[in-house]
């Protein structure tokens, strides 16, 4: 039957050893030309597919690489999935895709399962702050993508990162430029290096503009717009702000929602800012104002990474990619 037969059953029909065949499948060892067509046309015959999750746990090696990210049905992160698989296809390599909903167990669980299946690598994204022993221990190739740098760790693990702290300095310093006087900052709740970056910058930043502390303040949700709105219609039940910096553009969406479900004009009466620059930025009304991370620029870097490792190549340790706002129709001219 298609698809059932085996590697004994192609070295049988090409006449030749198993062995044979398994130097034409994985492209190693000398094989004679007359010998290697005879093995592919019984290949093609018999319909044959290679098991590659059992030869990888032979060779300990693959061309897998494992992605972990918090949620994939974040644009941000399938944006960011879709170029790293992109591009990782191009060096032929596969992708294995987890999505951990922020959840550390979820996140090691995915991890631990990656790694006993002999990934060939790990891209680790939006992460907690510990890491995985594994990783650290096993010397398995790992690019971590927005965490704490750490200089001292091994060499098999390499950071990229966004520079965080500016673009919310930046997001909250223009806020406060456009006139905004009471200013909050929206952010998730999981303890990710990425939001208590921003959050670092956003309090920073009011404390050098001389605000009052009760003039700006930081509340945490789930990753979800939905949980963005709820929220904002919350604060706005028992206290007014002209100026909301969503740390997600994802959560921007909801608070903007959330300000026309009250009518409140947006950016005459609030003014909104987001943080990645999703495509759904650009569409949503009013269009939204946030700060641009380069996805493109993102997913290369990671993927390049990720592949110079696996090869045993060296590569950049630290990488800081830049940012800069892009001003729509949520924040005053």
């Amino acid at each position: 039957m298609k698809g059932q037969n085996t590697i004994k059953d192609v070295a049988r029909e090409a006449h030749v050893a198993i062995s044979t065949v398994s130097r034409v499948l994985n492209n190693s060892g000398y094989v004679s030309e007359e010998t290697r067509k005879k093995v592919l046309q019984a290949v093609e015959q018999l319909s044959y597919q290679q098991n590659n999750i059992a030869r990888n746990l032979r060779q300990k090696n693959s061309n897998f690489i494992g992605l972990v990210v918090p949620d994939i049905s974040n644009e941000f992160y399938s944006s960011l999935s879709k170029i790293i698989e992109r591009e990782l296809h191009k060096a032929k390599f596969h992708l294995f895709l987890g999505s951990t909903e922020e959840d550390e167990t979820v996140e090691n669980d995915i991890i631990d399962s990656m790694i006993n299946n002999q990934v060939n690598g790990l891209i680790i994204i939006g992460s907690g702050e510990k890491i995985n022993p594994r990783i650290l221990n096993g010397n398995i190739p790992t690019v971590f993508f927005d965490k704490n740098i750490d200089h001292q760790m091994p060499r098999n693990i390499v950071f990229v990162k966004s520079d965080n702290y500016l673009g919310a300095r930046i997001a909250t310093e223009t806020l406060l430029n456009k006139g905004c006087r009471r200013i909050a900052m929206i952010r998730t709740f999981h303890p990710s290096v990425p939001m208590q970056e921003r959050e670092k910058a956003f309090i920073d930043t009011a404390r050098s503009y001389n605000l009052i502390r009760k003039s700006y303040k930081v509340y945490s949700v789930p990753i979800s717009f939905q949980a963005a709105l709820r929220k904002t219609e919350e604060i706005f039940a028992s206290e007014r702000f002209d100026g909301i910096f969503c740390a997600a553009d994802i959560l921007a969406i909801g608070v903007i929602k959330a300000l026309q479900n009250m009518n409140l004009r947006i950016p005459e009466d609030v003014q909104v800012i987001g943080f990645d620059d999703i495509p759904l930025a650009t569409f949503i009304t009013p269009t939204l104002s946030t700060i641009h991370s380069d996805f493109e620029a993102i997913g290369c870097t990671i993927a390049s990474n990720i592949i110079k490792l696996s090869n045993k190549q060296e590569t950049e340790r630290v990488t800081i990619l830049p940012i800069r706002y892009i001003e729509r129709e949520s924040t005053k001219v």
